[in-house]
């Protein structure tokens, strides 16, 4: 069975957040990746945060947000700014 994305460590209000934006399970939110994830939870959550797209980033490396580097989070700040 399929991992939901529910318990992919994101919570279950991210994770409500993500079925409504058709992401269901963890397969999906690896495929198309953080920035496609957030760019959806942007356009139905105008409201959606950087740091919504650091915590997928962070769970998509498995890996607390502190641990990404500087590098990473000004890639993400830069995209996410373009939104």
């Amino acid at each position: 069975m399929e991992q939901s994305v529910r318990y992919f460590g994101l919570g279950s209000i991210m994770g409500k957040k993500l079925h409504s934006v058709n992401v269901h399970y963890a397969s999906d939110l690896q495929r198309m990746g953080s920035k496609e994830a957030v760019s959806l939870l942007k356009e139905k959550y105008p409201n959606t945060r950087v740091d919504t797209l650091y915590r997928i980033e962070a769970a998509l490396r498995g890996v607390e947000t502190k641990q990404l580097d500087d590098a990473c989070k000004a890639d993400l700040r830069e995209y996410f700014k373009q939104l």
